[in-house]
């Protein structure tokens, strides 16, 4: 597994971990859409924060996201396949797209019923993570545990790792 960011902010962290759990948690909210779209300040509850000064924390926290690419190699599971995949394949945790209000979108997006949002986020789940989510039973997670893990990076490649191990033993 590589990790690389193409972001100058650095590959993610614990609270780029907490965020996406706390996206996880807002697809479960959004009946588990692949594509759902947030404001800022969903994501602030979702991780539980009060606190409007994470806000740029969160902003920044999705660049790193969406701009960190990941490399799998001989130990990524996929549920299509029905096991590891042997051939690399890269992509990133999410995708995210900016929308801002305007009056093309001011009726059609919940969010902006909130006069003071002037932007919102429509959040996509990388396929392959989201597949192996949807189709694994993992739709009933239990996000409070996952979001106690120490670093998002650091844990995936422990449950790679172990699932890798399983297949030899």
């Amino acid at each position: 597994m590589h990790i690389k960011s193409n972001s100058d902010l650095g590959i993610p962290g614990e609270f780029e971990q907490r965020v996406f759990v706390a996206l996880l948690r807002l697809m479960k909210e959004n009946s588990y859409e692949e594509k759902f779209i947030v404001s800022i300040s969903e994501i602030l509850f979702s991780l539980g924060e009060k606190n409007k000064s994470y806000y740029s924390r969160i902003k920044k926290s999705l660049k790193v996201l969406s701009e960190t690419i990941y490399t799998f190699k001989n130990c990524f599971y996929s549920y299509k396949e029905r096991g590891i995949l042997r051939e690399e394949i890269r992509f990133s945790l999410i995708n995210i797209r900016p929308i801002m209000r305007d009056e093309s979108t001011i009726n059609s997006i919940k969010q902006f019923e909130d006069k003071r949002k002037k932007e919102v986020y429509e959040i996509s789940i990388a396929e392959k993570i989201y597949e192996n989510i949807a189709s694994k039973g993992f739709l009933a997670i239990d996000f409070e545990k996952l979001s106690n893990l120490d670093n998002l990076s650091k844990n995936l490649y422990i449950i790679l790792e172990k699932k890798r191990i399983n297949d030899i033993i």
